[in-house]
């Protein structure tokens, strides 16, 4: 070979050396980062907000912190679906009517107000109006300084370091706590109990920290009860303003507080009491597993604990594709944490009536403000649905949810306090007549702190008297005696109620235990 066909060849090396070295160069620059396929497919539907949430990737991967990529990868994976719910009211027509509350000076004044809505429009449910998707919106910035300052409550005091790093990422990490607007809260909770921390005489007493924070708490926020009646979650900024809220909203400042100390606590709440209307959200301690209870002001059948992450195992992802999930059992982020207050007990029941179409699921209901809400799923098995850790002492009704309605799906039990199941089917024992004393037996009330005793009715008031057969059926109306109305030839073993007409309907339903009105 001549040199000039060396120096060819050799130049055509060179040339190509370069150029496949070019190339591979390119693509190791222009292919994105690899993660994850769950993260991978989260980043997608960020849309043009990707950028921001891998800018924190990123920033945690070149860091060399593995914890704390682990934390973001963690958060991240479970934000679909988290963010700011706007809520609105609607007709039964999905009609909007707007309504504020807080336009008015009490929540008596409110009240009046929607009742007059109500005569014009008909029964008015909240509804959601507009919700702001936390992958659409949130900052790199954000996310990187709520993910710093959670390590730093975690790893900077004695009585949080034991806390494992699941249960950390669940209740100590996340940067919200129901669907309030997002706030930064954690760096104003972390500065402003810095010299709480430094005072506390022994570092290990976590409860006579936590006892402080929640002193200062509530010395910020009281409930009112108007906040029923504003159904859209309260933003951090939005409390520390107003001072007042309804109890999911005092239940998220404390929550803010607490973790922003390295105290692990969760919400916890019962869709629907048992024993009398209304629901109730809760602050509760937890220890290093994650585990914990508070004390009862009512009787719960179902008590969950909300979570940062999906939960697999829960309805909406278990449904046939065209199953309607009841409001509060379709949420995606919650565990069933009943056991861990109560007694509890499995329930089996037989399925007596058709299942809808479409129908995977079958439901337990408790009775709350004059109708049947779903507390409990569980899978139907050929014929029967086997509910698990149900609280005791409580009325059931079990049942489908096929187009927004309630559908029965068996006879009424009755779960009694020491487990015991009974069907409520009538009886041919009947008493000829039975006084039956018209109180709303309400326990105490849990966002007020104090005990409502039960209120006698005004004489001269109209009430209705009803017994359950598949439905209520009246029994006719009569105007209350002596604070009382008198039903006649009663059956034991069946379930009845008497409720004012046109009232609020929160008098309770009750059974006939020896000659007398049990209410439940």
């Amino acid at each position: 070979m001549t040199r000039e066909q060396k120096n060819s060849l050799f130049r055509w090396i060179i040339f190509t050396v370069i150029l496949v070295s070019g190339s591979n160069f390119c693509l190791s620059c222009s292919r994105p980062p690899r993660w994850p396929v769950k993260i991978e497919e989260v980043l997608k539907l960020a849309g043009n907000n990707r950028p921001e949430l891998e800018r924190v990737l990123l920033h945690y991967r070149h860091s060399g912190d593995r914890q704390k990529l682990e934390a973001a990868m963690f958060l991240i994976e479970h934000m679909p679906d988290h963010g700011f719910v706007e809520a609105s009211f609607y007709t039964e027509q999905k009609k909007e009517v707007p309504f504020e509350a807080l336009d008015y000076g009490s929540f008596e004044e409110a009240l009046q107000a929607l009742d007059v809505l109500e005569k014009q429009h008909g029964t008015l449910q909240s509804g959601r109006k507009k919700f702001v998707e936390d992958l659409g919106v949130i900052t790199a910035d954000f996310l990187m300084e709520n993910i710093d300052l959670a390590f730093l409550n975690w790893q900077s005091h004695v009585w949080s370091k034991n806390i494992s790093f699941t249960t950390f990422c669940e209740y100590v990490l996340p940067y919200r706590c129901s669907n309030e607007p997002l706030g930064k809260w954690r760096r104003f909770m972390t500065s402003h109990f810095e010299q709480n921390r430094q005072s506390m005489p022994d570092q290990l007493d976590r409860e006579a920290l936590s006892t402080q924070i929640e002193q200062t708490v509530n010395s910020w926020i009281t409930f009112d009860d108007i906040f029923y009646l504003h159904p859209t979650d309260q933003s951090f900024e939005e409390m520390m303003a107003r001072k007042k809220g309804r109890c999911e909203d005092i239940s998220n400042l404390l929550t803010y507080a607490m973790r922003s100390n390295g105290i692990v606590v969760a919400s916890d709440y019962t869709p629907a009491w048992a024993n009398r209307d209304n629901n109730h959200a809760w602050t509760v301690y937890l220890d290093e597993a994650g585990r914990g209870s508070a004390p009862l002001a009512n009787i719960a059948a179902k008590i969950y604990r909300k979570t940062y992450s999906q939960q697999p195992t829960n309805p909406v992802f278990l449904k046939n594709a065209r199953e309607e999930i009841p409001p509060w059992l379709k949420g995606k982020t919650y565990i069933d944490v009943t056991a861990q207050y109560l007694p509890t007990t499995d329930i089996s029941i037989t399925l007596t009536e058709p299942v809808p179409e479409q129908s995977r699921f079958a439901y337990l209901c408790v009775f709350n403000g004059g109708e049947w809400v779903p507390i409990a799923a569980s899978l139907i098995s050929g014929a029967t649905a086997t509910f698990t850790s149900m609280g005791r002492g409580v009325v059931y009704l079990p049942a489908f949810f096929a187009k927004e309605e309630i559908v029965v799906a068996a006879a009424i039990v009755i779960l009694d306090e020491n487990g015991a199941i009974r069907r409520l089917t009538g009886s041919d024992l009947t008493q000829p007549s039975l006084r039956v004393p018209i109180t709303n037996p309400q326990a105490s009330d849990p966002d007020k702190n104090q005990t409502t005793a039960a209120v006698p009715v005004q004489t001269d008031k109209v009430y209705e008297c009803y017994f359950w057969d598949k439905s209520w059926v009246s029994l006719g109306r009569q105007t209350a005696i002596d604070q009382g109305v008198v039903l006649t030839h009663v059956q034991e073993n069946r379930l009845y109620w008497v409720s004012e007409v046109d009232g609020r309907k929160n008098e309770r339903i009750f059974t006939i235990e020896d000659e007398r009105p049990r209410f439940w």
